[in-house]
């Protein structure tokens, strides 16, 4: 169009998509004029107001390009709409059909949302599940213990010794199943209460301490002397990441040491587990906290686990307002 908003050339793609301004758009006529015949196919208003409305909209947005826009045909047709103008006050409009474009992106859309509903489902079943497995597997362990107490010979004392290892096990596991739902759903709460963090980890440290040293490893825990006596905090979630650290650094270290402490470091508090183990391999580390991810499909079949301690841990200590990083060279640790 130029300057006086007569038209000065069109091509067939035009015509094609406005077929009820094609016999119009004849160079020379005038701009509103063209609108005036292709405004109804945009709209289909009931009330003149609307309509006029509409062609005064259209209006402003081409004697002021300001950006692509939109505009929907009767049919179900996009199209994208892209004015500039010149130096010479003339004014170019391209038209391109985004139809396929936005169809693909809503059914994209309801994909994405029937996925994410998907696994809404998935996190509350897992959820449900793995607490409905826990309360009997709870029963179990009572009941072995309960025997275990009863008068046995060394054969029935090992039998039940082993079916307690297995119990405890399937137990850690269901855990770790209904920790990562919660936070797959988002449901898990986090404290912020006062506690004592080295009271956490000297209380976890005596706790892991005797699967230590059944292994015949030493075990030190160290606590800086200027560690304040309360933070505010989650500590059940401080030391269920510190007994997930401590306890993959006693099974993965056949010999050596474990070493637990805590430093302050300017205004933050670190926690630290160091053992001597079997360390993981450089490729792996950028894995190591992915769900469901394992460092080595050999150890983890040798070892045990779902792939989801670790990568809870780091959760965990994100919704406190933490991390968790890791160093380690193969063959001499963590």
């Amino acid at each position: 169009f130029d300057a006086e908003e007569r038209l000065v050339t069109c091509n067939r793609t035009y015509k094609r998509l406005r077929p009820k301004g094609a016999a119009r758009a004849v160079p020379g006529v005038r701009f509103p004029d063209l609108l005036e015949a292709v405004v109804d196919d945009i709209h289909a208003p009931d009330a003149k107001a609307e309509r006029a409305t509409l062609i005064a909209w259209r209006l402003e947005r081409f004697r002021n390009p300001a950006g692509p826009f939109e505009i929907n045909l009767a049919d179900g047709t996009a199209i994208e709409v892209t004015e500039t103008r010149t130096e010479a006050g003339y004014t170019v409009s391209i038209y391109r059909d985004v139809t396929a474009e936005r169809r693909a992106a809503s059914e994209l859309g309801r994909a994405k949302a029937a996925a994410e509903q998907a696994n809404r489902a998935k996190s509350r079943f897992l959820a449900t599940m793995s607490h409905e497995i826990r309360t009997p597997m709870n029963g179990v362990l009572g009941t072995i213990e309960l025997l275990a107490g009863t008068p046995l010979d060394d054969r029935q004392r090992a039998y039940v010794e082993a079916v307690d290892r297995s119990a405890s096990a399937l137990l850690s596991i269901l855990d770790d199943i209904l920790d990562y739902s919660k936070l797959e759903a988002g449901d898990l709460k986090v404290e912020d209460i006062a506690f004592d963090p080295a009271s956490v980890l000297r209380q976890t440290a005596a706790l892991m301490a005797p699967g230590a040293e059944k292994k015949g490893l030493a075990f030190f825990c160290r606590i800086d002397a200027d560690i304040p006596d309360a933070v505010a905090g989650d500590p059940t979630r401080v030391r269920q990441i510190l007994f997930n650290l401590m306890g993959n650094a006693i099974k993965f270290t056949e010999r050596g040491r474990v070493d637990a402490a805590l430093e302050r470091q300017g205004d933050a508090l670190a926690f630290s587990v160091v053992d001597t183990g079997i360390g993981i391999e450089p490729a792996a580390l950028p894995r190591l906290f992915d769900r469901f991810s394992q460092a080595d499909e050999t150890i983890a079949r040798r070892f045990g686990g779902t792939g989801l301690g670790l990568a809870i841990a780091r959760d965990l200590a994100r919704a406190l307002g933490g991390d968790i990083d890791v160093t380690s060279s193969p063959g001499k640790g963590s």
